[in-house]
């Protein structure tokens, strides 16, 4: 990508800066939504053995903690840390993690590079139609002539 943006000016440079901020805020943003509401599936649909105030009943309870030992189901199932389910949740958010991340940055790569393609598209049918746009008047002075 280093050879792409030998060919830019300094005004393509530095719309190319102000995108890639603004691509890197809008992947953070997907991706902080895309973690939410990953994390509140995982927890609803695949492990439902992880406590949930509204499903299930405390049995047992450490007085001075205040951590839950034990809770009950509807169905008189009762679930513990130890159980496999609960120990499983914190590695299915690190996967989840992970996979959002990687994704995140094969997009904003995506992203940035198809922006500079554009960039440098432009600029070379410019140069080659001798078309100079108002923004670029300055800089094209020497390529055109």
């Amino acid at each position: 990508m280093r050879g792409l943006e030998d060919l830019c000016t300094v005004g393509d440079l530095e719309r190319l800066r102000r995108f890639r901020v603004g691509a890197g805020a809008v992947v953070l943003l997907l991706c902080t939504v895309l973690f939410l509401a990953g994390t509140a599936f995982l927890k609803e649909s695949v492990f439902k053995h992880w406590f949930n105030p509204s499903r299930h009943v405390i049995v047992e309870q450490d007085p001075l903690t205040y951590e839950i030992l034990a809770w009950r189901d509807a169905l008189g199932n009762v679930y513990t840390p130890d159980d496999w389910q609960v120990r499983a949740f914190p590695y299915a958010v690190t996967g989840l993690v992970l996979l959002l991340l990687g994704c995140g940055l094969a997009f904003y790569s995506l992203l940035v590079e198809h922006y500079l393609a554009l960039l440098v598209l432009r600029r070379v049918a410019a140069r080659h139609l001798r078309v100079v746009p108002l923004e670029d008047r300055r800089a094209w002075r020497g390529v055109t002539g």
